[in-house]
């Protein structure tokens, strides 16, 4: 899960496959929450249905960080699974909490708007070759926000080409620099590549990052 201003439920979802059969009743699966390294609690499946199971986390208060994990044990209690790994227990499952946790934050997001909306580009969707790259230099200025995890970006679009981009990626550094003179090649940190993108349309296009960038404030990020 992604941090975020919601404060109300989050659903967790789980597809569990085993030969196993999965326990049932007081030792159906469980996830563990724990809130700002508080106690640990648990919530039992909200919906389940064959191999999926759904957990809805209760509402947490702005600024709270949540960790949690899932267990699961088979119906004769003699094994137990946690995810993440680490961890143990049966009746009831994984009690005993493993070393990491998946976690999230629930905090106020900022969006940046950068450019006067005035001036078009091909880029950086160009489909004209192959090896098409676009390098951009966001300042501090612009961003205008201290240490913060970046979530997505955008772009308005006036006409989308409806042709998908192979091998597109969205790359992320942290810089003091002020101006760009030619291609960085180094230093960078992958936050989206699937197979293949195509930009679904015209107006503000999102990209939500399936891996946050820690921007570090009071520099320029690239």
């Amino acid at each position: 899960m992604f941090p975020g201003p919601d404060t109300g439920p989050r659903t967790a979802t789980a597809v569990i496959r085993s030969s196993y059969t999965i326990a049932a009743g007081a030792n159906q699966p469980r996830l563990y929450f724990s809130v700002n390294s508080g106690p640990a609690d648990y919530v039992n499946p909200s919906y389940s249905n064959q191999d999926t199971f759904k957990f809805s986390i209760p509402g947490q208060a702005i600024n709270s960080t949540v960790k949690y994990y899932l267990a699961v044990q088979d119906s004769e209690g003699s094994i137990s699974f946690n995810i993440t790994r680490g961890g143990s227990g049966v009746n009831p499952p994984g009690y005993s909490c493993p070393s990491e946790m998946f976690q999230y934050q629930v905090a106020n997001v900022l969006t940046a708007t950068i450019g006067t909306g005035t001036i078009s580009s091909n880029y950086p969707f160009a489909t004209y070759f192959m090896d098409a790259r676009t390098q951009y230099l966001y300042l501090a200025s612009e961003i205008n926000t201290g240490s913060s995890n970046i979530m997505q970006i955008g772009f308005d679009m006036i006409n989308a080409d409806p042709g998908a981009m192979n091998n597109f990626s969205i790359k992320f550094q942290n810089t003091s620099m002020t101006s760009l003179s030619g291609f960085v090649t180094t230093g960078w940190t992958t936050c989206f590549s699937p197979s293949s993108y195509t930009v679904p349309g015209s107006g503000w296009q999102n990209i939500k990052l399936t891996q946050p960038f820690q921007y570090q404030g009071r520099k320029s990020a690239g």
